[in-house]
């Protein structure tokens, strides 16, 4: 499946289960994570490949750096994919309201 495909079933499911979400870009960082989301606080970021493609070595290394401060960051190749980043996400943000 192509990365627009997957990336824009993503977000309106992400808006569906009441995500935020923007399409992240940045002028001189051509290697930055497609989409940022966020819910109740929660941030993470989501680079959206084609089914079967990997991360430029580019990517990897800005994942590396956003890792080392913090920051959360997946690698997305198909639907199932996000709906399990969903599903641990939305996990996270209940268990944090308990």
């Amino acid at each position: 499946m192509k990365e627009s495909e997957i990336e824009s079933w993503s977000v309106k499911k992400a808006r569906q289960s009441g995500w935020w979400v923007r399409k992240f870009t940045t002028p001189s960082r051509r290697s930055a994570p497609d989409d940022i989301f966020g819910r109740e606080g929660r941030i993470f970021w989501i680079e959206f490949k084609a089914t079967g493609q990997r991360p430029t070595p580019l990517q990897l290394e800005e994942h590396r750096v956003m890792r080392e401060h913090g920051l959360t960051v997946y690698v997305c190749d198909s639907r199932e994919a996000f709906e399990a980043i969903l599903g641990h996400e939305n996990a996270f943000i209940r268990m944090l309201a308990h």
